[in-house]
This record gives C-alpha cells, sequence and structure tokens, in this order.
C-alpha cells in the first residue's frame, strides 16, 4: 500500500481521486487547483448546491493543501511533513520543478488524458479531437522534467465516436482514468516502457486567432474544431460585425453543390445550415451572439430575425 498524495483539477482529477480511493491505497492529502486563491462569494455560494473537488474532499476529511504554488517552499514543507510515498497530478496548469517531483519518496505518477507519446501538452482532449482521432485514451507515466515524456506505467485506450464532444470524452477518460489508476500505482517501482520519441506529438493550446472558423475549411474539419470546444469556450464567426458562438455542428450532404464558404443557405430556429470549403458538405450549427444574455431563447431570437437565408458569415 502506498501513501498518496494527489494535484488535480476538474472532473479527471475526480477520477482519479475516486479510483485511488478504490484501491488498496490511502490519500493523505489532496491540492487541487481550484485551492490556489482563496474563494469569492459566489463560488462559495455555488459550492453549497454544486460540490466541487474540494467539497468533495472535505466529505472524506482528506486534507486539503491550499497554497499559491506545488513549486512553492510551503508546498514543500508540507510534503515533507505529510510523507508521501506518491504524489499523483491529474490535470495541473503547472510544470513541476525538478527539486518538486523529488519531494515524494518513491515517485510522482502523472495521469494524461491521451495515449502517449500521441498528443502530449496541456489539452490533449481537445487536441485529438481537432485532429480527427478515432482512439484516445489515459496513460500514467512517472513524471520528469520534460513535458509528458517518462517511462510508461500503465495504458488504456478508448474509442472516440463520431458523436463524441470535449463533455462525453472527458466523462470517459475520466471513468476510465479511475477504472485504472490502481493498477497503475501498482505498478510503481518498476522500470516503466520507455516513450518511443520518434512517434511523439505535441499540440499547444489553441491561441486567440485559432478560435474564428475559416468557413473555407472542409466541414469534416470545421466539424472537428467545433466540437472540441471545452465547457464554457466556442469558437467564433461574424454577422454583420457581430461576434456569434458557434456550437453543435452536424455534418450534412448537399444535393446541390454550393461553392461559397459561409453562405447560410438555411436555417431552424438557432441552427444554421453554413456552406463550407466542401461543395458537396455543409454543417448545421447552433449560432449564439456573443453578448446574448437571455439564453436559447435570445439566440434563438437572433437568427429568426436577424439572419437571413444568403446571407454570409465570416465577412
Amino acid at each position: 500500500m502506498h501513501k498518496v498524495l494527489l494535484l488535480g483539477s476538474g472532473d479527471f482529477a475526480r477520477g482519479v481521486l475516486e479510483g485511488i480511493l478504490a484501491s488498496e491505497h490511502q490519500i493523505i492529502g489532496f491540492f487541487p487547483w481550484e485551492a490556489r486563491s482563496k474563494p469569492n462569494l459566489k463560488t462559495r455560494i455555488k459550492r453549497r448546491f454544486l460540490a466541487d473537488n474540494i467539497t468533495f474532499a472535505e466529505q472524506h476529511n482528506f486534507p486539503i493543501l491550499q497554497m499559491r504554488s506545488a513549486n512553492s517552499a510551503e508546498f514543500s514543507a508540507r510534503v515533507k511533513a505529510l510523507a508521501p510515498d506518491i504524489i499523483v497530478v491529474a490535470g495541473w496548469g503547472e510544470i513541476l520543478k525538478p527539486e518538486t517531483i523529488e519531494l515524494p519518496t518513491r515517485a510522482v505518477v502523472n495521469s494524461h488524458p491521451s495515449l502517449l507519446p500521441f498528443h502530449r501538452g496541456a489539452s490533449p482532449i481537445a487536441s485529438v479531437l481537432r485532429e480527427g482521432e478515432k482512439q484516445t485514451g489515459v496513460t500514467f507515466h512517472y513524471l520528469t522534467p520534460k513535458i509528458d515524456a517518462g517511462n510508461i506505467l500503465f495504458q488504456s485506450s478508448l474509442s472516440i465516436y463520431d458523436g463524441d464532444n470535449y463533455a462525453s470524452l472527458a466523462r470517459r477518460i475520466a471513468r476510465r482514468a479511475k477504472e485504472t489508476v490502481g493498477l497503475a500505482l501498482a505498478k510503481v517501482g518498476e522500470p516503466g516502457e520507455p516513450q518511443n520519441e520518434s512517434s511523439a506529438s505535441y499540440f499547444n493550446r489553441p491561441q486567440a486567432k485559432d478560435i474564428w472558423l475559416d468557413w473555407s475549411s472542409s466541414a469534416q474539419v470545421l466539424r472537428n474544431h467545433i466540437r472540441s470546444a471545452s465547457a464554457g469556450s466556442y469558437f467564433r464567426t461574424r454577422h454583420k460585425g457581430r461576434v456569434l458562438c458557434i456550437s453543435d455542428a452536424e455534418l450534412v450532404e448537399l444535393h446541390q453543390p454550393c461553392r461559397q464558404p459561409g453562405l447560410v443557405l438555411d436555417k431552424s430556429g438557432s441552427r444554421l445550415l453554413v456552406a463550407t470549403g466542401d461543395p458537396v458538405a455543409a454543417l448545421f450549427v447552433r449560432a449564439d451572439p456573443f453578448d446574448n444574455r437571455l439564453g436559447p431563447l435570445g439566440a434563438k431570437w437572433y437568427c429568426v430575425n436577424n439572419i437571413g437565408v444568403g446571407e454570409t458569415l465570416g465577412v
């Protein structure tokens, strides 16, 4: 049995945490990403109704670490006092320094939501969808100073379905991490399998310019981009100078080819059929004005009353 300290964020960390709880190993502390700053009033009210990782840890009486950074002297002192065998990382926004990696008595194990060495980087769930991959998974590996490059302890693969978006794939990956983290921790102490550096791929987070849709791209490329958007983020286009958030893309084959990308071919409520760079394939998408404050009703009102069939998006 190992004594484990977990660093993580979001549903992925929750899956790993629940998996460790169900294993023979002991959680001796949890440093949620959300605990890096003091909660404001809105966050405190939200926690009364929707449990986050901090609430979950409090319910299970785990010691919660609350500080600014995992690379701080404060974190180092706390870890030395807790004396974990293993630190497990599950979605952490900092690159751990070598001296931090050396803190546990056995190892730091990173859980990464892709099949390493493919899709290294900070946003692998989005990048596998954006690149049109058919398979992904979870990798547990020794954490080293080089990002996502340590020897692999355990991998488990998942199919990516045509209907998957960021939210659905993230849920299934978190579930798989929950099922397999105990198997990975049982292998700590073994050398692990070196990654094939010649096969490695790395994807950065999208930049601000990358959120704008280029309707001259193929329908499939556009759909992959749109479905890769994480919760609360959207790809965007313009309509008469107004910014529209685009989501829920559905491929539509056209009987009559259209060679005018961005042209609105049809509409239904807040959904628009938009031509792409593929003359025989369009996308049915949901459009919502960026400054809409009225939810679905406001989106429908704008599309019904302000966007006409035959108008062009993206100009």
